[in-house]
């Protein structure tokens, strides 16, 4: 191919990026630059979703600054990537401001900021967010209710006491609460010792997932942590009659 055009840049580009070969993804926008290409809002949000995965701040940046310089349209799918970009990377004060000036907000431009905020240890900030987009009318999606409890549970905001209110926050949910979730719960139980909702949970995710070890063994720690030796054994004993592997479970 002689000569490249920006659809091609474009292909190519996005191609990358949904491959996954984000590093690939930033090196092409590059030699687009290098032959002087004016990329346009559709490459950009390309390039800044790679930066994102990469969590390479620095590059983001840079893009950031050519999509300003070059004039380009911050439009809510260019202006989510870039909120995406920021949080990923815990540059969350550049994070606010972009999501802040966007011009309209969807529930994946909330996500993108809450989930952040969530990742990186700003519970309350997280939990404000959240409450916000709740106010709105909009209906989170269920990432989004995983990283808040994730968040509010290792941010020591659910408490021993509220472990209930957290549990009756996941039954009311508008959507129907998946695995994450019901993970996200039980890994709160955990931290506090809460058998009797660690209970519930873990019948619920056994039943979603009944050959995923991960979750018994869980159930089982949490047992034994709080002295229940005949109910960690079993779950233990369960794994055994299921023929389950020992396979770690991120909660």
């Amino acid at each position: 191919m002689p000569e490249k055009n920006l659809v091609t840049w474009s292909i190519m580009i996005s191609g990358y990026a949904k491959n996954s070969r984000f590093d690939k993804a930033v090196e092409v926008f590059q030699v687009l630059q290098s032959e002087g290409v004016r990329a346009n809002e559709t490459v950009m949000v390309s390039v800044i979703s790679s930066c994102a995965h990469l969590g390479a701040l620095e590059l983001g940046e840079k893009a950031h600054e050519y999509v300003e310089r070059n004039n380009l349209d911050v439009n809510l799918i260019l202006g989510t990537a870039l909120v995406d970009m920021y949080a990923r990377c815990g540059c969350i004060e550049k994070a606010i401001r972009v999501f802040e000036g966007l011009p309209e907000r969807d529930t994946l431009s909330w996500t993108s900021l809450i989930a952040g905020l969530a990742l990186h240890g700003y519970a309350e900030m997280a939990l404000k967010y959240f409450e916000e987009m709740v106010n709105t009318g909009l209906t989170p999606r269920d990432i989004t209710f995983t990283a808040i409890l994730s968040a509010c549970s290792h941010g020591g905001l659910v408490e021993k006491g509220k472990l209930a209110e957290a549990e009756k926050f996941v039954l009311n949910m508008p959507i129907e609460p998946n695995a994450p979730i019901w993970g996200a719960l039980l890994g709160a139980c955990r931290i506090h010792k809460n058998v009797e909702i660690a209970e519930r949970a873990g019948k619920v995710l056994i039943q979603l997932l009944p050959e995923h070890s991960g979750y018994y063994v869980l159930l089982s720690n949490i047992y034994a942590r709080t002295n229940k030796w005949e109910s960690a054994e079993n779950m233990r004993n369960m794994m055994k009659l299921k023929e389950l592997r020992n396979h770690p479970v991120i909660v």
